[in-house]
């Protein structure tokens, strides 16, 4: 087995299976409460009102688009530390949960190749969840109507975090 279909077939695995659909339900939560932070700061009477959830929102500052790029960075790396490991924890330990361990070092293939092949598999899996995480973020900034200004140096935001 080519380290290209060792691939195509973590792929597969991935796709099919429910925790891909989980992982991404628990990241889409994280932008939606940076979204309801960012609208609470907008908002001072709704911050008022609100009580210790106003008291959170005014700890990030201002409501524009940087400082919701900042948060959206944070999640990724406060939140992509438990869900990326689980992510990877699940693609090595299901061999070992399904019992097919034993099938996969069978095959006429090298171990480096299918090792490998989880490797890649996780880390695109992770790209992806992190590239979902800034659309929806963008998406929902659009939505609460973040001042304009999101085109100009604010993307080195997101890139160097």
């Amino acid at each position: 087995m080519s380290f290209f279909t060792a691939v195509g077939v973590e792929g597969l695995k991935i796709r099919k299976s429910k925790m891909i659909w989980i992982t991404l339900a628990v990241f889409t939560v994280a932008p939606l409460m940076a979204g309801f932070f960012i609208f609470v700061l907008q908002n001072p009477e709704l911050a008022k009102s609100s009580g210790l959830i106003g008291d959170k929102a005014q700890i990030f500052g201002s409501a524009d688009w940087p400082t919701y790029l900042r948060m959206i960075a944070q999640i990724i790396a406060v939140g992509g530390i438990l869900v990326f490991g689980f992510v990877t924890s699940w693609v090595f330990g299901r061999e070992y949960a399904d019992r097919t361990i034993k099938d996969l070092l069978t095959l006429p293939s090298h171990r480096l190749n299918i090792i490998m092949a989880k490797f890649f598999a996780v880390f695109f899996t992770n790209f992806l969840l992190s590239v979902y995480v800034i659309v929806l973020g963008i998406a929902i900034g659009f939505f609460i109507q973040l001042p304009k200004g999101l085109w100009r140096w604010h993307w080195t935001v997101v890139l160097c975090c």
